[in-house]
């Protein structure tokens, strides 16, 4: 379990390096999940990079950028830049990996 979690429209609570990378919040949300929607590039990048972060945690990526989305067209192209440029998805592992 983490306690980040969103904290408004675009906002969120502020990564802790102390949370999980890979915990799921209150609401069932992982920390990758939460930046996403939130369209926080950087925390994102701070989640997705810690050593112990499993790309698998990143959970529903579509649904939280489709949210992002409806809410700031220039907070979604910057992470799916980002995504695109440090992540592929594996069609066998039906999962993401990260770029090396």
């Amino acid at each position: 379990m983490n306690t980040y979690q969103l904290a408004g429209t675009l906002r969120t609570t502020g990564w802790n390096t102390s949370n999980d990378v890979n915990a799921t919040n209150e609401y069932g949300m992982t920390p990758a999940e939460v930046a996403l929607q939130a369209g926080n590039v950087s925390e994102f990048a701070v989640i997705t990079s810690h050593p112990d972060f499993q790309p698998t945690s990143m959970g529903r990526v579509g649904l939280f950028l489709q949210i992002c989305q409806r809410e700031s067209e220039s907070h979604y192209k910057a992470l799916k830049q980002y995504i695109d440029e440090n992540f592929t998805f594996d069609q066998t592992r039906k999962a993401f990996c990260k770029l090396a």
